[in-house]
């Protein structure tokens, strides 16, 4: 059933839980994160996910998507034949570049405001029905934030998800941080999905799996090492 979760993108398997996507800079732990959201906007039609970018404008993540081979159905007039992303964004207030006004992004003024985006979340999912929410990432909301205003942050969207059975997954670029303060960020989750090399580690208080994985083309396939 693992395995068939992961390639799945996870939002079903681990609706409730809060997963955190992690890998040294430049594994697949970012695609993965774009890959998961994508399969949720495909399969929950009538749905919304929630995206937290904090480093990436409103129209780069769109070009992300479509260079990690997902492009994302334009919305108009607040509908999408897909899935609906809301997108919420930290940076472009703080980097003064240019605000476009759309139906499927609001800007936070102040990515060291957590009150003022967890106001936002809760409108969202007070508006919509939501069945996703990705963080993306936490490395850079660390920037803005001490670890503990952080930590605190992240129990209330781990909280957030299991009230709405949503799934929340947290992309994490390790190595960047001390181990004290990894370990504390992985307390702070239900399971822990580890991209190293050729291979993936599953982690939850319960149980630790491991899967080769193949990420070459559009889908991921794993297969037991």
């Amino acid at each position: 059933m693992d395995a068939t979760a992961i390639e799945s993108g996870l939002h079903t398997a681990y609706a409730g839980k809060s997963i955190l996507i992690t890998g040294q800079l430049f594994s697949d732990a970012e695609r993965y994160t774009y890959y998961s959201t994508n399969k949720f906007l495909a399969t929950e039609k009538d749905s919304s996910a929630i995206w937290i970018s904090t480093d990436t404008p409103y129209d780069k993540i769109k070009e992300r998507f479509a260079e990690y081979g997902f492009p994302l159905e334009p919305v108009r007039n607040g509908k999408s034949p897909r899935g609906t992303l809301h997108l919420l964004d930290l940076i472009s207030y703080k980097a003064g570049v240019t605000r476009k006004k759309c139906d499927d992004c609001r800007y936070i003024q102040d990515p060291s405001n957590l009150t003022e985006l967890a106001l936002a979340i809760k409108e969202i999912m007070t508006d919509k029905k939501c069945g996703l929410l990705v963080l993306d990432s936490l490395n850079s909301l660390l920037v803005y934030n001490d670890l503990t205003k952080t930590l605190q942050f992240l129990r209330f969207l781990s909280a957030s998800a299991y009230e709405k059975k949503m799934a929340l997954l947290i992309y994490f670029v390790s190595g960047e941080r001390d181990p004290r303060t990894e370990t504390s960020i992985k307390m702070a989750t239900d399971v822990v999905l580890s991209f190293e090399h050729d291979h993936l580690m599953l982690q939850s208080g319960t149980s630790q799996k491991s899967f080769g994985f193949d990420f070459s083309g559009p889908k991921l396939r794993l297969s037991h090492p």
